[in-house]
């Protein structure tokens, strides 16, 4: 069983840790199965947004892989926000 160093408490599923990790970095999240009456077929919807900036929607037909490309995501968006920082303050904006 993994633990959180943070909060101490036991991760049952990888995608639980990455929601906590999402929700450690200051963003809000939600999720949602999406179930198509017609076909039967399921999908997870997985946003986050914090503070003013876009929110941010993956769409994936398993809740482990939508929480991951999310994860994935902000990651990727988080080290971009501060690379344009720090290209501000090296240019004396």
């Amino acid at each position: 069983m993994k633990i959180d160093p943070i909060t101490g408490k036991a991760y049952l599923k990888e995608w639980q840790r990455d929601l906590d990790r999402i929700h450690h970095a200051g963003f809000s999240y939600g999720y949602s199965e999406i179930v198509d009456l017609a076909t039967g077929e399921h999908a997870w919807q997985v946003d986050a947004i914090k503070g003013d900036r876009p929110r941010v929607v993956v769409e994936m037909p398993t809740i482990e892989e939508a929480v991951g490309e999310l994860y994935k995501m902000l990651t990727h968006l988080s080290q971009a926000h501060l690379a344009e920082a720090a290209e501000k303050v090296r240019i004396g904006e």
